[in-house]
């Protein structure tokens, strides 16, 4: 006997994807094929993830406004100009927090910009570590009024370690203009932010069903030059990750494979196994630590150049970040050390996943 779906495995399964506002808009077209209980409960979730979008788009607005003031240029990705942008609707897309692209040189600029807003750093660090993420890391988290880790600003899309090498000055050359709550900002190229949403996408390994949502969304709703993403594909060295995207995208959704793309994603058994993988984790069969070496290893594999593969790996081994900082404390005459101190402290990490003992203390640099 069919007994009809498990709503509270799929009211689960809408709460770890991100994807109640879009369920719901869909939903609440067929009342009748849903227990009212279930969709009051979407309801309502709608109805929050609506205010609180509302109060976060009101939010990034005000600290756009006071890095122009400032003579900051900025590019607001992800959060509200995203659901605008490609959604049509802020109240359409689940977000908690606010990302800024900027350009490295400003970002001391904008941190003493935001503090007038109310906004501090959750990172505390002194001259030479500052120096040090600013050339490998890729963002500045901060506390506001608003909550914790509310606002993100960037100066790049990943880690340096990542080697994907986006240049920040052609996203400001080639950026749009939305209007977003009355007011017009800067968002990506339709081109950047497919490749930009392909990547991040990636890098969490496809464990939420929102960020594919995105990218369908994304190709659906803008005048994308597929053309010259597929020749910006390349030069990045991300072809293999923005073939993966479109296959789970033709496979789950049904989205056509753009035709510059289909030679290097149709009948490819990479490809295709890249895909299953992604599979496997969005449906909970899988899962990957991104401070695991499983991870690594997958990273490297969705790399299509040699060149690309090796300097991820020098990369992620030899540059220090926040977790060596903070584990042993040296003198800035000292600070080469860190190296070391990075390759020892990953060995430990690895060798400790090897012999199933948790190391105490994350690896830090590959969020």
């Amino acid at each position: 006997m069919d007994r009809g779906p498990d709503w509270v495995e799929f009211a689960r399964l809408t709460e770890h994807h991100s994807v109640g506002p879009i369920v719901y808009r869909s939903l609440s077209e067929f009342p009748h094929a849903v227990p009212d209980s279930m969709l009051e409960q979407l309801r309502k979730d709608y109805e929050r993830n609506a205010q609180k979008s509302l109060r976060l788009t009101h939010e990034l607005i005000r600290i756009l406004d006071c890095l122009e003031s400032h003579g900051i240029p900025a590019i607001p990705y992800k959060g509200p100009v995203l659901a605008k942008a490609v959604y049509g609707d802020i109240a359409l897309r689940r977000f908690s927090d606010l990302d800024i692209l900027i350009h490295a040189t400003d970002v001391p600029g904008a941190k003493a910009a935001v503090h007038e807003l109310g906004y501090t750093p959750t990172l505390q660090l002194n001259e030479a570590e500052q120096a040090a993420h600013l050339a490998s890391g890729n963002e500045w988290p901060f506390d506001g009024p608003l909550g914790n880790n509310l606002l993100e600003i960037q100066w790049r899309v990943l880690p340096r370690f990542y080697a994907v090498e986006f240049s920040i000055e052609s996203f400001f050359q080639q950026a749009l203009r939305v209007d977003l709550g009355g007011s017009s900002v800067r968002t990506l190229a339709p081109e950047d932010l497919l490749q930009v949403l392909c990547v991040h996408t990636a890098k969490h390994v496809w464990s939420r069903l929102s960020w594919l949502c995105d990218i369908a969304e994304t190709m659906r709703s803008q005048p994308i030059d597929y053309i010259s993403a597929s020749r910006s594909a390349e030069e990045l060295g991300i072809e293999k990750i923005v073939a993966v995207n479109f296959l789970l995208l033709t496979q789950l959704f049904g989205v056509p494979l753009p035709v510059p793309f289909r030679k290097s994603t149709e009948n490819d058994p990479e490809i295709e196994y890249l895909a299953e993988v992604a599979r496997k984790v969005l449906i909970g069969i899988s899962d990957y630590d991104p401070q695991s070496i499983e991870y690594f290893r997958l990273m490297v594999r969705l790399r299509e150049r040699f060149q690309d593969k090796l300097r991820f790996l020098l990369r992620l081994i030899f540059t220090p970040s926040a977790g060596e900082w903070s584990t042993v404390r040296l003198p800035a005459w000292l600070f080469p050390l860190y190296r070391g101190i990075r390759v020892f402290r990953l060995m430990a990490r690895f060798l400790a996943g090897a012999v199933g003992k948790p190391s105490t203390k994350p690896v830090q640099g590959s969020e």
